[in-house]
This record gives structure tokens, sequence and C-alpha cells, in this order.
């Protein structure tokens, strides 16, 4: 399979809903998004954190896994939501001590991580200093 991308896992997420269907479906919880914006979703534009928690929520979805394709498509459990939640929270320069904690604390497992699980934190920690950082432009 190839790499997968943000529109993609909207597309897996929403079935064969269209646009349309999307938009008048997010409007009943008091989220306008045009049909033009899911339209641009799809075709690999960005969508805003905001709209993605909505889109989630209407379609039971994880937000990590549409944002990064990590974890279930299900939304996630509530010690999950907690951590996110949690790490949302933060202030912004407690968010980065705290992940360059995480990477210090992996590299210096004993006994250490199995090789792809280490890839695959760091590759998450990774993402989300990525994501940290356009949020702030």
């Amino acid at each position: 399979m190839g790499m997968e991308t943000i529109a993609s896992r909207i597309k897996e997420l929403i079935s064969e809903e269209s646009a349309y269907e999307v938009s008048r479906k997010l409007s009943k919880i008091g989220v306008s998004v045009s049909p033009q914006a899911v339209y641009k979703w799809l075709d690999g534009g960005e969508i805003s954190e905001d709209n993605l928690q909505a889109l989630c929520r209407v379609y039971s979805g994880s937000p990590a896994w549409v944002r990064y394709g990590i974890g279930d498509k299900a939304k996630i459990n509530e010690k999950q939501k907690a951590a996110a939640d949690l790490v949302q929270e933060l202030p912004p320069q407690f968010r980065q001590m705290t992940f360059d904690f995480l990477e210090y604390q992996l590299t210096r497992a004993d006994p250490p991580l199995a090789k792809e699980k280490f890839v695959r934190y760091m590759t998450l920690i990774e993402k989300l200093k990525n994501d940290m950082g356009k949020k702030k432009q």
C-alpha cells in the first residue's frame, strides 16, 4: 500500500458520503464548513484542528489517526484523550520540554526499546513537534 495521506484517511473516515453530506452533518453540531472546504480536504488541503475535531466527533474517528495515521481509526479511548488534552493544554514551552524529555528518556531506556517501537515513538514525537511549530506560525 502506498503512502497514506490525511486526505486518504478523511476519505476512509467519511466512507462514500459526499462533501455536501459532510458539510450538512458538521452544521448539525454547529460547525460551519462549506462543501468546497470539504472538497479541499479531500484533495489534500489543510484542515484546521477545530474542523478535524468536529469531523472526528461526527464520524467517530480518532484525530490522531486522521492527522498522523497513528493508532486506531476509531475514536481514542478516555486515557488517550486525557493524555492528548494534557499535552494540548500545556503552555508551548512545557510541551517542547515534555517532548525533549521523552526523546531523552527513549534514547536512554534500559533495557533499550525494540527498534521498531523506538522508531515509532520518535517519529510520533517528531510529527507532534512539527505540528506544534505549524500552529505557532
